[in-house]
């Protein structure tokens, strides 16, 4: 698993139930997309309790698509109506080359894990200055609380 993914939020409606995640794959990928999403999910599979599991007929579910818009997932399980899919965007620069940090790095959001820069801790291991960020791009930087997130006890990583 990377390292440094430890700030995970701690709303317990947005968990996965039993770390059991289904999901479905849109069409629109490469063999050669498909086998680094393949990689992703298996890394997950070999090292963690979390189960990325094909959809059958669960209700909340992830769909990883080609927005058109680059790589991102919502964090945690939305919800939503009777019946809810939460799209996971891997555009054709995110699962390519057989390298699969950035398909790791989205599913861990849909996990439910923060950036590590977003600990309610970081201000002890980093600074930033937000005088050198743009207003507009500043929401990614900022500081989770502790009753959003935990550490999960683990020390920062800056790796």
């Amino acid at each position: 698993m990377p390292s440094g993914k430890k700030n995970a939020i701690l709303n317990p409606n947005v968990l996965w139930p039993k770390a059991k995640i289904p999901y479905v794959i849109a069409a629109s990928f490469t063999s050669a997309q498909l086998q680094v999403i393949d990689l992703a999910i298996n890394e997950y599979r070999n090292k963690t309790c979390i189960r990325f599991v094909p959809r059958t007929s669960e209700v909340n579910y992830i769909q990883i698509v080609k927005s058109g818009q680059g790589c991102w997932s919502y964090l945690g399980k939305i919800c939503g109506g009777w019946m809810w899919r939460q799209d996971l965007s891997l555009d054709d620069g995110c699962a390519s080359n057989l390298s699969q940090g950035t398909v790791l790095h989205e599913l861990m959001h849909a996990i439910g894990f923060e950036h590590e820069h977003q600990r309610p801790d970081r201000d002890k291991y980093v600074s930033i200055n937000f005088n050198n960020v743009e207003k507009k791009n500043r929401g990614p930087l900022e500081k989770q609380s502790t009753a959003q997130v935990t550490t999960l006890g683990l020390p920062y990583d800056y790796g």
